[in-house]
């Protein structure tokens, strides 16, 4: 029987700004993974299809695909699918001129032109709030996932950009020019594949059994779950939803049924029964490599422990990230695992 984790001490999480001068508890990211770096760790392991059941915004997936990896990226919310879906599982399709036109055209409607009102003044102007019910009917008109996902993300980035100046009314680029600036961004990100990548969305529980892959990348969410995502992707994930009052699971109240990785847990206990839970589901991939930082519930040597439940581990690896915030910096660690049973390479 596992011995259940000590508790540790965490470095503290550096306090916002805007936390200070408010007094609003505010996320802070907690995630500063390099694709790039992991990649190093990974040399001499031979692996040609990777699983990232957390990708959130779809950037170490991406990485691999363009390294001529099969990759499959995983994820609990809908934006965080609609990134995977427009730069993993999309095989080179851009979106052209003339869509991109046909979606900064106004729809004078007064359900259209509310829909987001309860966002006014309080994130983002009355415009804004207009133009983001304008595209939301624009790409629900829209018949095909792959450019309403690159769509979605194009808008995810134009919030992201009105976010940025606060309170300011006036910014440099016009909703409409700003938004068609982001399509264009979006574009640029796109790649193809000789592989047959994939998207999924949804609990990573249920769907890890039936994904094939060599290796399994695993940065999973903290205890936190949705309390520690920041505001943007909180907002966007609102905005595909199309309900500005969303209230994602966790956050108003205790959720129901066995410790769950991407929910609140409260006992660094909860945290290991969740992951260990889910590392079960994926015992069938030869290689796992499991990601976290010094901010997490647990020690790295019960991370450690955890993973030798299954299987050996063959090499370890971490690195300190200057983040710019206050207080020390973050320590990223890798466990890189390899199940004894190895596979042949897809």
């Amino acid at each position: 029987m596992a011995e259940a984790p000590a508790p540790r001490k965490r470095k503290p999480r550096p306090t916002p700004v805007a936390a200070v001068e408010t007094g609003v508890k505010a996320p802070v990211r907690s995630k500063w993974i390099s694709p790039s770096w992991v990649d190093e760790q990974l040399a001499g392991l031979a692996f040609g299809s990777v699983y990232e059941p957390f990708a959130g915004q779809a950037r170490l997936a991406a990485y691999f695909k363009r390294r001529g990896k099969r990759v499959v990226a995983g994820d609990l919310l809908e934006s965080h699918y609609c990134h995977a879906l427009a730069l993993i599982e999309n095989d080179g399709r851009v979106l052209s001129a003339q869509r991109a036109q046909e979606w900064t055209q106004v729809i004078k409607d007064a359900e259209v032109a509310t829909r987001f009102q309860p966002w006014a003044n309080r994130h983002f102007t009355p415009e804004e709030t207009i133009w983001l019910g304008i595209w939301s009917a624009h790409l629900g008109r829209t018949p095909d996932p792959i450019e309403r996902a690159l769509g979605a993300v194009a808008v995810c980035l134009t919030m992201q950009y009105w976010l940025g100046f606060g309170r300011a009314a006036h910014k440099p680029m016009a909703p409409a020019v700003a938004f068609s600036h982001y399509l264009q961004t979006v574009n640029t990100w796109v790649c193809g594949s000789q592989h047959q990548n994939q998207a999924l969305w949804g609990d990573a529980y249920h769907l890890a059994p039936r994904v094939e892959a060599d290796l399994l990348f695993c940065y999973p969410p903290t205890d936190q779950g949705f309390f520690d995502y920041p505001e943007p992707l909180l907002l966007f994930e609102s905005w595909v939803k199309g309900d500005p009052h969303l209230v994602l699971p966790g956050l108003s109240e205790p959720t129901s049924g066995p410790p769950t990785l991407g929910l609140p847990l409260g006992e660094p206990s909860m945290y290991a029964d969740a992951l260990r839970r889910f590392l079960a589901r994926a015992e069938h991939i030869p290689l796992w490599v499991l990601a976290f930082n010094d901010r997490y519930p647990l020690e790295e040597a019960s991370m450690v422990q955890l993973v030798k439940e299954f299987r050996p581990i063959v090499r370890r690896a971490g690195l300190d990230v200057a983040t710019g915030e206050r207080g020390a910096p973050p320590g990223e660690r890798l466990i890189i695992a390899q199940s004894r049973k190895i596979g042949t390479v897809r």
